[in-house]
């Protein structure tokens, strides 16, 4: 845990030092920005939380991610998309902010609608081998036909 804290406070602080380059051939906003707009952009985001929640989601069904290191992640992934919105409206960039957040919406509901549909199919095959050789339900001619010979 103590790397990743030094590992995101050198990316902050790259990020940050390299700001300027960034913004280099832009034309300088016609009011400085107002460091309170970073809340309400934030709170605009609507494709980053479904990302959010459809990867630890994810992660908690295939990976078994522990229910308590979410809250970590929700943590250390929300602080380090305050400081991505904090540097885009530094940079003027709010339009890539609002692209961004769109895809990471289409991408988190890919990710739980491809999970739902991994999960539906793996679970009928578990109630095919369950239910196999019940009288009526599980009543299939090719699993007979192959047991006869």
């Amino acid at each position: 845990m103590k790397k990743f804290l030094i590992l995101l406070f050198v990316l902050v602080l790259a990020l940050t030092i390299a700001t300027p380059v960034f913004a280099q051939g832009t034309e300088p906003p016609a009011t400085p920005p107002n460091i309170n707009d970073i809340f309400g952009i934030f709170a605009a985001l609507i494709g980053f939380p479904a990302f959010l929640a459809a990867c630890i989601n994810i992660g908690k069904t295939w990976f078994g991610l522990k229910d308590s290191l979410a809250p970590q992640l929700v943590l250390w992934a929300t602080l380090v998309a305050f400081v991505g919105c904090g540097i885009a409206l530094f940079m003027g960039k709010l339009d890539v902010v609002q692209v961004i957040d769109i895809q990471l919406g289409y991408v988190g509901a890919f990710l739980l609608t491809f999970s739902a549909f991994v999960t539906e199919l793996g679970l009928a095959k578990f109630w095919h081998f369950v239910l196999r050789g019940t009288p009526l339900i599980g009543k299939s001619y090719t699993w007979d036909a192959k047991n006869l010979k």
